[in-house]
């Protein structure tokens, strides 16, 4: 998702008339908005590893249904 939103981002000031309300110019907008995209890409990869690795260390876990 982060890729293709980066990979967006960039089309965008190739194929429209990009422009930024403060005047900053939106190239480098652009290209700091990818870096981060980049950062939360593989944020999103150590969560995933993480929460894996969190299932598996309970996957065998059960549970003693309580006496009603």
């Amino acid at each position: 998702m982060c890729e293709r939103l980066s990979w967006g981002l960039q089309r965008s000031l190739e194929t429209r008339d990009v422009y930024d309300d403060e005047g900053k110019d939106p190239a480098m907008s652009v290209a700091d908005a990818r870096k981060h995209l980049e950062r939360a890409s593989l944020l999103a990869q150590e969560l995933a590893t993480a929460l894996s690795e969190a299932q598996t260390a309970i996957n065998t876990q059960g549970y003693h249904p309580a006496n009603v």
